[in-house]
């Protein structure tokens, strides 16, 4: 059953995830946190019968929970959880690949390292904030404009999801008409 094989690979992450902090390798630490996070969302939404299958219907599935448990706590954990998995490591970590700007502070590495291991949510949010705010001081990667896209579609359009990137935006393999 998958909601048994999600749990499975729930505990295996978690497991591994302990080992990687041990041996002091927190971004893989941090990988794997973010997919015991998501296989636990995933084995609620297959008890339940909904759609779990990629990102934007892990988040459905934690707003449906938060909405029906009154506890809008569950979104932002699963925030925290998913920033794990989008981590700074990738965009600033000194000589990261996707580092593209070649930014790099020693300090800004040991925040995203203490950052990392903090195992409460509130600290750990409050060290996100953290770098965050270092990040926009020194300019790691400027903004240099935004774009702000508006549009409408019918009602009866389910599961349109506008995308940041005008790459990427049409893609309807998951659009569907309710009529």
């Amino acid at each position: 059953m998958a909601q048994e094989r999600y749990m499975l690979l729930n505990g295996k992450y978690l497991e591994d995830a302990e080992h990687l902090l041990e041996a002091g390798d927190s971004p893989q630490a941090s990988e794997k946190l973010w997919g015991a996070v998501a296989e636990m969302v995933k084995a609620v939404a297959a008890r339940r019968g909904w759609r779990h299958f990629s990102h934007r219907e892990l988040w459905d599935v934690v707003q449906r929970l938060s909405r029906e448990s009154g506890d809008d706590e569950i979104v932002e954990l699963f925030g925290l959880a998913e920033s794990l998995h989008a981590n700074f490591y990738e965009n600033y970590r000194c000589g990261s690949p996707r580092n593209y700007t070649d930014y790099c502070s020693e300090l800004v590495d040991a925040m995203m390292d203490k950052q990392s291991a903090e195992l409460d949510p509130k600290k750990r949010l409050q060290l996100v904030y953290d770098i965050q705010k270092k990040l926009e001081e020194e300019a790691a990667r400027p903004m240099m404009g935004w774009r702000v896209d508006y549009f409408t579609h019918w009602p009866y359009v389910k599961n349109l999801i506008p995308h940041q990137s005008i790459y990427n935006y049409w893609r309807m393999q998951e659009v569907w008409l309710d009529k």
